[in-house]
């Protein structure tokens, strides 16, 4: 299978360096002289979209992207195919003969971009604008990215269920969407609001690491740390840089869509382009986006 994700190519210095940068204004200003360069060296303009909740809380709901009957068609299909474990050894499996020790999921590349509506939701410029719009620079998509969290009667979170960061560049923006519905309780993802930019944490907190609970718990207020949840097909976008989790599922199998847009691609990822017949008829910014995984 190829996977954004795994195998991993080796880490280079730079993406060592970004991933080590603990500072937030050092983070900004990093972030704001390559997204200047992209600007310079692509000339590509994209349309204007208000991210003002994104840039001061760390994330914006957003209006539904896709229709119900989209959602459906896209939940039935990942539902069929074989998946791997997101941890240990990468074994393969269906839904139905899912082993008792899994506790999340993924799909590789090429059955991801198959999934109907997943080119067109890929290559939707509106999306690509409001990335951009948030990157000051024309967005690069760098992950496509269906994760199925299984449900636990009592739950145990490990790794992106517990509070962490993102680090995958100096900047970059996800598109969530929920293919199942979840419930307060039964899978919601948590953001803690503004600690994409807040400066005066503790050292520790700005580093590539889970925080425990009680962490949160003392250094932020009880209405700052926000429950996202709901009906298949909310749509957010979020700062992931900013500490967030995804909680155990308690009830049902949770699915949920991310799209990630950074302004380069990660080096440690592995990326496999494939042939798209309508390549022509696409913007040069969705060209742009896209072009990690599409080509003429």
């Amino acid at each position: 299978m190829i996977n954004e994700h795994y195998p991993l190519k080796p880490a280079t210095q730079e993406w060592v360096k970004q991933r080590t940068t603990i500072s937030i204004k050092d983070r900004q200003s990093e972030a704001s002289k390559r997204s200047e360069s992209i600007c310079k060296e692509t000339g590509i303009k994209w349309s204007f979209s208000n991210v003002d909740q994104l840039k001061e809380n760390g994330f914006q709901l957003i209006d539904p992207v896709l229709t119900e009957e989209e959602i459906e068609d896209m939940s039935i299909y990942f539902r069929s195919k074989k998946m791997t474990n997101f941890y240990g050894i990468h074994e393969s499996f269906t839904l139905e003969q899912k082993p008792n020790h899994v506790k999340m999921a993924r799909t590789d590349t090429k059955t991801n971009l198959l999934c109907p509506h997943m080119i067109d939701l890929i290559t939707n410029d509106k999306i690509i604008s409001m990335a951009s719009e948030y990157l000051s620079a024309p967005a690069t998509l760098n992950c496509v990215f269906p994760l199925w969290s299984f449900k636990e009667a009592n739950p145990k979170p490990i790794n992106m269920q517990l509070y962490h960061r993102d680090a995958d560049d100096y900047k970059f923006v996800k598109l969530f969407i929920l293919l199942t519905d979840t419930e307060n309780g039964n899978g919601e993802q948590v953001y803690v609001k503004k600690s994409h930019r807040k400066e005066s944490l503790p050292i520790e907190m700005y580093k590539i690491e889970r925080y425990s609970d009680k962490k949160i718990e003392e250094s932020f207020p009880e209405d700052e740390v926000i429950k996202i949840y709901g009906k298949a097909g909310k749509c957010w976008l979020a700062d992931t840089y900013g500490i967030h989790k995804g909680t155990v599922p308690t009830k049902t199998n949770r699915l949920l869509l991310q799209l990630q847009y950074t302004l380069d691609p990660t080096p440690i990822f592995n990326y496999k382009q494939f042939r798209y017949s309508k390549w022509d008829e696409l913007s040069n910014l969705t060209k742009h986006s896209v072009r990690m995984y599409l080509r003429r």
